[in-house]
């Protein structure tokens, strides 16, 4: 299929919810009639085809139930063949490592550093510096900034983050400015936060440590695009862009929370994975031209064993934000 097709096969395809949201093909309705499905399903997208203009319906199951059953297929039968299947599980955001890593205190702050909530025992990754009418803040993900949604406004930032020993006393950097909400009731559009930076005390520096100064000008992400990031646990590493516009569900403590637009990347066959736990926040850029992309949330494990990693694009990120690239 051209892209113009596969994008309104997509639109056919996806059932809607409440003001107009595309949700994941679940079923159920909420006591006050809102479509809403807590239970994986599964979400699609765009995927590569054969030929460089060509495009696949993506179907990313997160219910090993559901592979290879009707409604599935269905969808499959639907698109005359053209999918590209491929299970993916509840997604994890990646917050909280399970084992150390080499993390330190940088001064002046960098993107890819460790970061976390003064109240809060995991760690994440600062993405990049953005602004706001004069104002300098580094930008991550809303579950790292606001322990998902639990922390008010003026919570204090830590980096390094508590897990990599980082102090109040010592490693305040920033406090918590903004946010955009969360909901599992209904389809999110970003999971990012914004917190403001003492630049009269702590200075920024906005090239990113083994990648190179990023541009200022974000660039959408298309299918095959070579990727790069820096996280707190797997450092550097690169990728490619395997699916677009999937809308999936990520582990919250809330319950399964729905995120849409998503951005696929897989790391090359052979290599190690892209992302892991402590790498959320971690800004994805263009390989070639350093453009910013999109912010990693999280992933999960596919079927061949492989992490493959979801993040939302930057340009949404940073217009909910109402911000600007530093």
């Amino acid at each position: 299929m051209d892209r113009a097709t596969a994008l309104a096969r997509l639109a056919e395809l996806r059932p809607r919810g409440f003001a107009d949201g595309i949700r994941t093909q679940g079923t159920g309705t909420t006591p006050g009639g809102t479509e809403v499905d807590p239970r994986p399903t599964f979400g699609l997208g765009l995927a590569a085809g054969v030929d460089a203009d060509d495009f696949r319906i993506a179907i990313r199951v997160q219910d090993k139930k559901l592979l290879g059953g009707a409604r599935v297929a269905s969808v499959v039968e639907a698109v005359g063949g053209e999918a590209d299947i491929d299970f993916v599980g509840l997604l994890q955001p990646f917050i909280d490592p399970a084992t150390p890593s080499p993390t330190q205190r940088a001064r002046p702050l960098v993107p890819g550093a460790s970061i976390s909530l003064a109240t809060d025992t995991g760690a994440g990754t600062l993405g990049c510096f953005v602004r706001d009418d004069g104002a300098t803040y580094l930008l991550s993900n809303s579950h790292i900034l606001t322990s998902h949604g639990t922390a008010a406004l003026q919570a204090s930032v830590l980096q390094p983050a508590t897990y990599d020993g980082g102090k109040r006393t010592t490693d305040h950097v920033a406090t918590l400015t903004r946010a955009v909400a969360m909901d599992i009731t209904q389809f999110n559009v970003a999971d990012c936060a914004i917190a403001e930076i003492d630049t009269s005390s702590t200075a920024v520096l906005t090239e990113i440590p083994g990648v190179g100064q990023p541009s200022t000008s974000s660039l959408q992400a298309e299918l095959g695009m070579r990727v790069i990031k820096r996280g707190r646990t797997s450092n550097v590493t690169l990728g490619a862009v395997t699916a677009i516009s999937l809308n999936l569900k990520f582990a919250w403590p809330q319950g399964a929370m729905e995120l849409i637009d998503l951005i696929e990347i897989t790391a090359d066959s052979g290599t190690a994975d892209f992302a892991g736990r402590g790498d959320s926040g971690a800004l994805i850029l263009s390989e070639t031209d350093l453009c910013p992309v999109a912010l990693l949330i999280g992933g999960g494990t596919a079927s061949n064993g492989q992490v493959v990693v979801y993040a939302t694009p930057i340009a949404t990120v940073l217009g909910e934000l109402n911000v600007s690239l530093l």
